[in-house]
């Protein structure tokens, strides 16, 4: 499948299908993470050496928690029989991005 195919319904699952502020987020020079057009949703304390990290961090979830819901609707549920060490891994992140998806949307 071809990349472009997936635009429409990751911008769909983004819009439509979580209960988060809606809108492309950003975050300004003073640490203010805002959605467009320049709704406020939060702001990052400036005092910490990881602040600027943090508040790109935040920005980019909704795209994040997006792609993860389009990514584990296409991955195969995980059987039991996986047994080599890659099995492993995807079987691990497989898991670990449901329980992102929960901890965002529950």
């Amino acid at each position: 499948m071809c990349m472009a195919c997936f635009y429409k319904p990751l911008k769909t699952l983004k819009d439509m299908n979580n209960k988060h502020t809606q809108g492309e987020w950003y975050y300004e020079d003073d640490l203010a993470i805002k959605a467009k057009p320049n709704k406020f949703i939060a702001k990052v304390a400036i005092y910490r050496s990881n602040s600027e990290a943090n508040a790109k961090l935040i920005a980019a979830a909704p795209d994040l928690l997006a792609a993860l819901q389009v990514l584990l609707s296409l991955t195969p549920t995980v059987p039991t029989t996986w047994n080599t060490p890659f099995d492993q891994l995807l079987k691990d992140a497989i898991i670990t991005a449901e329980e992102a998806i929960k901890k965002a949307t529950k």
